[in-house]
């Protein structure tokens, strides 16, 4: 005899409790519904371990805010491939003139320059954890140009981590350990010509 499912089971007692069933199956449609409505954060960050506050979230990615309103009222965003292999050991004095460009200048079309836009000043974009022990390897950069300056975004998605450079110097970062599959997809639609970068698992 088949063994029954968690829906068999289900069903079976829906029949059994009529009608108590139809308030179980209305209950659960509701929660069906409740879900759906917060789909989009939960398909970014399913584990909800993201920034309590926006303050203590523009202090540690991007240290102040005025740095975080360059990103957030860029004129221009490009995208770059970048050479890992930075001479400087430590990722905490690495310059963004460490990575050597591979690919681009590539300037983004206002509807992705958004994406990426909403992706860096999201909170839900990042979670907090703790320290990781790799050092980063970043192999992709992000240029977001305001009418003050630049902020430049280094991305490693082998590590989960990007850092956020100040004139060429790094100040800031997050973990994006459950909004990975976003970024990916989004990097893979601007480098669709990059076997590395279509390669990426998301």
């Amino acid at each position: 005899m088949a063994q029954s499912t968690r829906g068999d089971r289900f069903k079976q007692c829906v029949s059994d409790c009529y009608p108590f069933g139809v308030l179980i199956l209305l209950a659960f449609v509701v929660v069906l519904g409740c879900d759906s409505n917060n789909s989009s954060l939960t398909e970014q960050n399913p584990f909800g371990e993201v920034y309590l506050s926006e303050e203590k979230f523009k202090k540690e990615v991007y240290k102040n805010e005025e740095n975080y309103k360059i990103v957030a009222n860029a004129a221009t965003v490009e995208a770059f491939t970048i050479d890992p292999s930075s001479q400087e050991q430590n990722w905490g004095n690495a310059t963004v003139e460490d990575y050597p460009v591979i690919e681009g200048p590539i300037e983004l079309k206002p509807k992705t320059a958004s994406e990426f836009v909403n992706f860096m000043t999201t909170k839900n974009s990042f979670n907090e954890s703790s320290p990781k022990g790799c050092r980063p390897y970043p192999g992709v950069r992000i240029k977001y140009t305001s009418a003050e300056k630049s902020i430049d975004v280094l991305i490693c998605f082998g590590c989960g981590i990007l850092g956020v450079f100040e004139d060429g110097k790094l100040i800031g970062g997050g973990h994006f350990d459950y909004t990975e599959k976003h970024l990916i997809r989004m990097v893979q639609n601007v480098f669709t010509n990059d076997p590395k970068i279509q390669e990426l698992s998301e």
